[in-house]
């Protein structure tokens, strides 16, 4: 038992820490920059546009935010929040590697990112492959932990799950108040020579409807 117990802490632990390092690694990577272009043409005017990774791709800027999402709802949400989140991960850390990958292998038309952001078509473009790289690296164990979480969660136990035992644990404890406090007026009507029974009698006489 002990052994099972210690490989679903295992598996939750692995989830968490993955889920910590693609933040950690996404949020830098996308404070980064990316591509930048230089006009050859107006050179001695230092003109010069660097692009950050979140402002290339949606699907990067999210990244930082839904790994902060999904950090949470593997540490105290319930497992559909947790399967939820670990399935949003998945495909937008597949989008943003996709995105990576076409800029490292300059499959991205670099002509679209000009007229997007509004530069001159003589601007030359230069990818910085650190930060995409790092990105790439990210979202592939952001993937892994969203792996872990939908398929290792129903194992884990988390506050919602302490949370419906206490509940029902209340539950219990008013049932057992509510039979004490019963038990305590029957002996109450015995000491003084009642029959505690009668009332009920009564009651259930009076309850019967008259035909």
């Amino acid at each position: 038992m002990s052994n099972v117990t210690d490989a679903r802490s295992r598996s939750k632990g692995t989830a968490v820490v993955a889920a910590v390092f693609s933040l950690i690694a996404n949020a830098w990577s996308a404070s980064q920059v990316w591509v930048s272009f230089a006009d050859v043409a107006v050179a001695t005017l230092g003109l010069r546009r660097d692009l950050a990774g979140r402002e290339l791709s949606t699907a990067v800027a999210v990244l930082p935010l839904l790994g902060l999402a999904t950090t949470v709802a593997m540490l105290v949400a319930s497992r559909l929040w947790v399967r939820v989140s670990a399935l949003a991960s998945i495909v937008t850390a597949g989008i943003a590697v996709g995105y990576a990958i076409a800029l490292l292998t300059q499959k991205i038309q670099m002509a679209g990112l000009r007229i997007q952001q509004g530069i001159s078509e003589t601007a030359q473009a230069s990818v910085h492959p650190i930060p995409v790289v790092v990105c790439t690296l990210g979202c592939l164990v952001f993937m892994a932990a969203g792996f872990i979480g939908v398929l290792k969660v129903p194992s884990w136990s988390g506050l919602s799950r302490r949370y419906q035992r206490q509940s029902a644990h209340r539950g219990e404890s008013r049932q057992i108040s509510d039979a004490d406090v019963d038990g305590t007026q029957m002996w109450a009507a015995l000491d003084r020579g009642e029959d505690p029974t009668a009332g009920e009698s009564r009651d259930s006489s009076t309850s019967q409807p008259r035909l």
